[in-house]
C-alpha cells in the first residue's frame, strides 16, 4: 500500500506476514476515510489500538498437557494456549471437525449406476440383469432394495454387477438396486420387471398392455395355433372353431397338432365325419329288402311286389287271393304272387280268365233268379260274380266283398262287386286292388315344390314326403335358416374375484328357437358353481389362491353352433382391509390380472400382509436409540430411552444442562456440552486428575510468576517483591505483566520496534541495517 515490499527472507513467520507487514496498512486519523458517530463517542482513536499485539499460531509452543487435550489440532492448541480454557479449546476442535465433515459431505456425490430400465424375466428360467456402479469411494455397498429375493444372486465383477434370478411363478413384485458410499450417499436404480410366463413356444409381447409403465407387468402371449390360455398352457379346443356333420362327435387334435377329427358318420351316411353323404342302400344292394327297396335320408324302406305282403320279420309272403274276394266267378286256384280262375261243369272260362259262360242252359220257365244250368239233366241255379246263392238254392244275394279285405287299403262295396281306393300319398295299381307309394319329390304337381325349392330339400316317405333342411341349417318358422349360435351377454366387463371369499358373475343366454348347453371352456374350475334360472346364469367362485387363469363361458346348440364370452379375471388378494385398485390396468384383455393393493398405514407388502415397519419412515433422536414399530393395526413408532445427558421420550431428546441443575460435580467452573459437561478452574488453579476438583497452582515453584526476587505463593495467585526487567506490577501489585516497550516509547530503537515477552527487539526499514548496538 505504501510502495513497500516484504522481502522473501522476512516472510518466515506469520508475525512478519500478518502483523509487521500488515502494519504498513495503518492509516492515521488524517488518512481515514471512515466517518464516525460522534454521538456514540466514536473516533479514529476509538478503533485504533496500536498497543494490541496478537499472538500467532507458529509462535505457540504447546505443552505435553495441551497436546494430550488437543492432539495435533492447531486451532485447539492455539485457543488453549491463549485462553487456558479447555472447554473453549475443545469446542473449537469440535466445530472444526464438524465443519470439515460438512464440507466432505457437500463435496461428495452418490455413486453412478447404469443399467437398462427393463428386465425381462422368464418363469422358472435363470434370467440375468447387468448394471454398473462407478464412484471415487472404494467402500461401496451395493444390494437390492428390500433384500435379495429368494433364488436370486448378485455378483460383483469390479464394478460390473450381474443379478441372476429364477422366478418360480407370476407375482406382483418390484425390483430396485441401490449403491451407498461410506458417507451414506445413495443412488437407486429402479427396473421394470417384464415377466414372461408364456409356455409351449408362445411369444411374449407388450402389445395391448395399457399398464406398461407399472413396476412389474405380465407380458401378453402370442400363442401357436395349437395352444390357448393366458400363458399358452392349454390345448386349444379346435371344436370351438370348427364343427363336424350333424350329430357327429367332434374331437380336438391334441397339441402340438391343430384342427379336429370327427367321429364316424351316422348310420346311413358315408364320409369322414366332417362331410357326410346319404348312402343309397337300394342302389348298392346294401339293404335287407327281399323285393322292393325305397331309399330315405340315412336309411331305406322295404316293400313287396303285387301279390305279396310283408310279414313281421320283414319278409314278403304270398297273398292267397283265393282266400278272400277275388275276380273268379266260380273256382279260384292260388299261385305264387297271383292266382287263376276255373269253372264248374256246365260252364266254360271266358277269354278274360275270370268269368264263366253257360254251356248247357236250362229251358225257359225254371225257378232260378239268376243263372240256370243243366247239370246231369237237372236244373241247377248259379249266381253272377258278386252274388251268392241263398238257402233256397234259387235266389241270389249280394256279397259284401269288403268284409273279406280284398283291397290293399280302402274298400267300398257295390251291388255285385266292390271298388278299391288308396289313401292320400298312394295310387291304385292296374290290378285295381293294390296301392303303391307316390314319389311326390319326382312329381312337382304332387308336392309343394315351391316351398321345398326355396330352401328345403325334398325326401320321399311312404305315403308322403318331407321338406328337410340341408346340413348346417334348421327349420325356423317355415324357412331353412343357417344355424345362429345362442346370444350370450355378461353383466360386467370384468369379474373381480377376492381370494378366499365367494365371488359371483352373472350372464344371460338367449336362444328361443333351440336347445343349448352352457358351461366353462376347460371345465368348471375347482371351488366354483354354475346355476341357471331361466336363462340367467350365476357363476360363483371361491378362489383359494392366486392363479394364472382365464375364464370363458360358452353356449352351444344342438347343431354345435357356439357362442363364447371371455371375461377378464381381476384377482383381489388384498388383506387386512387393503383396497384393490386397477392402478391403470383398464384394458387387460382376456387374461387374469392381480390387482394392486392400497394398504392402510399399519400394513405393507404386496397384499398388505405385513406389518408396516414404522422405523423405516420415522426415526428416533439418534441412530443409537433403539426404534420399535407399533404392532399393527397400530401405527407409528416408540423409542428407547434418550442417551445419558439427555431427557425426553426417545424421539425428541433435550440436552440436560448439568451445570444449571447442579448435577455436574465441578468444584469451580462448569461448561455444558451436548449430552455432557466439562469442568474447569479459575485463574491460578488447575484441574485435578478426577476432572472435577481444582487445586492451587504454585506459580513460584513452576517459575511462571515473573518475580525477580522473592515470590510468595497464595491460593489462586502469588505476590512478588519485585518484577524482572521488562515486567511491571499489575494493578493488584501482585502479579507481573510484560511491558510493551515499543508502544510506551521506552525502547532505544531508531526505526522499527518488536515487543517480546520481557523485552523487545529492534529492526530497520528497507534500505537500512541494524548497528552493532542492536
Amino acid at each position: 500500500p505504501r510502495k513497500q515490499v516484504i522481502p522473501l527472507s522476512d516472510a518466515i513467520s506469520d508475525r512478519n506476514i500478518h502483523w509487521m507487514f500488515a502494519q504498513t496498512w495503518n492509516v492515521s486519523r488524517f488518512e481515514s476515510l471512515f466517518t464516525y458517530r460522534v454521538d456514540h463517542n466514536e473516533s479514529w482513536q476509538y478503533y485504533s489500538h496500536p498497543d494490541h499485539v496478537p499472538v500467532f499460531a507458529d509462535e505457540i509452543v504447546a505443552t505435553e498437557k495441551q497436546i494430550a487435550i488437543c492432539g495435533n489440532d492447531t486451532e485447539c492448541l492455539y485457543d488453549l494456549s491463549i485462553t487456558n480454557s479447555t472447554i473453549f479449546a475443545l469446542e473449537t476442535m469440535q466445530f472444526g471437525q464438524t465443519n470439515n465433515q460438512n464440507v466432505k459431505l457437500l463435496n461428495n456425490f452418490p455413486p453412478k449406476m447404469s443399467g437398462s430400465s427393463t428386465f425381462i424375466v422368464a418363469i422358472q428360467q435363470v434370467s440375468n440383469y447387468n448394471f454398473t456402479v462407478e464412484d471415487t469411494d472404494d467402500n461401496i455397498t451395493v444390494g437390492v432394495v428390500g433384500g435379495i429375493p429368494y433364488d436370486a444372486t448378485l455378483v460383483d465383477s469390479k464394478g460390473a454387477y450381474i443379478f441372476s434370478w429364477t422366478i418360480p411363478k407370476v407375482d406382483n413384485i418390484s425390483l430396485a438396486f441401490y449403491a451407498t458410499d461410506s458417507l451414506n450417499a445413495t443412488s437407486i436404480l429402479s427396473v421394470q420387471l417384464q415377466i414372461c410366463a408364456c409356455s409351449n413356444g408362445g411369444n411374449c409381447t407388450l402389445i395391448g398392455l395399457s399398464n406398461s409403465d407399472a413396476q412389474s407387468v405380465v407380458m401378453n402371449c402370442d400363442c401357436p395355433k395349437a395352444y390357448d390360455g393366458s400363458f399358452c398352457e392349454k390345448d386349444r379346443n379346435g371344436c370351438l372353431e370348427a364343427s363336424c356333420f350333424t350329430d357327429v362327435q367332434c374331437y380336438d387334435v391334441p397339441a402340438p397338432g391343430v384342427g379336429i377329427t370327427c367321429g364316424p358318420c351316422p348310420i346311413g351316411y358315408l364320409g369322414d365325419g366332417n362331410n357326410c353323404a346319404d348312402i343309397n342302400e337300394c342302389s348298392i344292394n346294401n339293404s335287407t329288402c327281399q323285393q322292393v327297396c325305397t331309399n330315405t335320408p340315412g336309411s331305406y324302406m322295404c316293400s313287396c311286389q303285387v301279390g305279396y305282403t310283408m310279414a313281421s320279420n320283414g319278409m314278403c309272403t304270398d297273398i292267397d287271393e283265393c282266400m278272400g274276394v277275388n275276380e273268379c266267378q266260380q273256382t279260384c286256384i292260388n299261385t305264387a304272387g297271383s292266382y287263376y280262375c276255373n269253372c264248374v261243369t256246365g260252364f266254360q272260362l271266358d277269354s278274360n280268365g275270370h268269368r264263366c259262360t253257360v254251356t248247357h242252359a236250362c229251358p225257359m220257365g225254371n225257378n232260378c233268379s239268376d243263372i240256370c244250368v243243366l247239370v246231369n239233366n237237372t236244373n241247377t241255379c248259379f249266381c253272377s260274380p258278386g252274388f251268392a246263392l241263398g238257402a233256397d238254392n234259387k235266389t241270389c244275394n249280394d256279397i259284401n266283398e269288403c268284409d273279406q279285405s280284398p283291397c290293399d287299403q280302402l274298400c267300398r262295396n257295390t251291388i255285385g262287386s266292390f271298388r278299391c281306393s288308396c289313401a292320400a300319398g298312394f295310387q291304385l295299381n292296374a290290378d285295381q286292388r293294390s296301392c303303391d307309394d307316390i314319389d311326390e319329390c319326382k312329381d312337382a304337381s304332387l308336392n309343394d315344390i315351391v316351398l321345398c325349392l326355396t330352401s328345403f330339400e325334398c325326401f320321399n316317405t311312404k305315403g308322403s314326403y318331407l321338406c328337410t333342411c340341408p346340413p348346417g341349417y334348421q327349420n325356423r318358422t317355415g324357412l331353412c335358416q343357417a344355424n345362429v349360435p345362442p346370444e350370450i351377454k355378461g353383466s360386467k366387463t370384468a369379474f373381480i374375484v377376492k381370494v378366499g371369499e365367494p365371488s359371483a358373475y352373472q350372464f344371460s343366454v338367449i336362444d328361443d328357437r333351440d336347445s343349448y348347453d352352457v358351461g366353462v371352456v376347460g371345465g368348471i374350475p375347482s371351488g366354483s358353481n354354475l346355476t341357471n334360472d331361466q336363462g340367467i346364469y350365476i357363476f360363483t367362485w371361491i378362489l383359494q389362491q392366486i392363479q394364472n387363469i382365464s375364464l370363458t363361458f360358452y353356449a352351444v346348440d344342438s347343431l354345435n353352433a357356439t357362442a363364447q364370452l371371455s371375461i377378464p379375471v381381476l384377482i383381489c388378494a388384498c388383506q387386512n382391509g387393503g383396497n384393490c385398485t386397477l392402478n391403470g390396468l383398464i384394458d387387460v384383455g382376456i387374461k387374469s390380472v392381480v390387482m394392486m393393493c392400497e394398504c392402510s398405514k399399519a400394513y405393507d407388502g404386496t397384499f398388505c400382509e405385513k406389518d408396516r415397519n414404522g422405523c423405516l419412515e420415522a426415526s428416533c433422536y439418534t441412530a443409537g436409540i433403539q426404534c420399535y414399530d407399533v404392532p399393527a393395526p397400530g401405527v407409528g413408532i416408540t423409542c428407547g430411552p434418550c442417551p445419558v445427558g439427555y431427557s425426553g421420550d426417545g424421539r425428541v431428546c433435550t440436552d440436560l444442562n448439568e451445570c444449571s441443575i447442579g448435577t455436574s460435580g465441578c468444584s469451580q467452573l462448569c461448561s455444558n456440552t451436548n449430552g455432557s459437561y466439562l469442568c474447569s478452574c479459575n485463574t491460578g488453579y488447575k484441574l485435578a486428575s478426577d476432572n472435577y476438583t481444582c487445586g492451587d497452582i504454585d506459580e513460584c515453584v513452576l517459575g511462571t510468576s515473573g518475580c525477580t526476587a522473592f515470590c510468595n505463593n497464595t491460593v489462586g495467585s502469588y505476590t512478588c517483591s519485585a518484577c524482572n526487567i521488562g515486567y511491571s506490577f499489575s494493578s493488584n501489585n501482585q502479579t507481573c505483566i510484560d511491558i510493551n516497550e515499543c508502544s510506551l516509547g521506552t525502547n532505544n530503537c531508531t526505526q522499527l520496534c518488536k515487543n517480546t515477552v520481557g523485552s523487545y527487539t529492534c529492526s530497520c526499514n528497507t534500505g537500512y541495517t541494524l548497528a552493532a548496538d542492536n
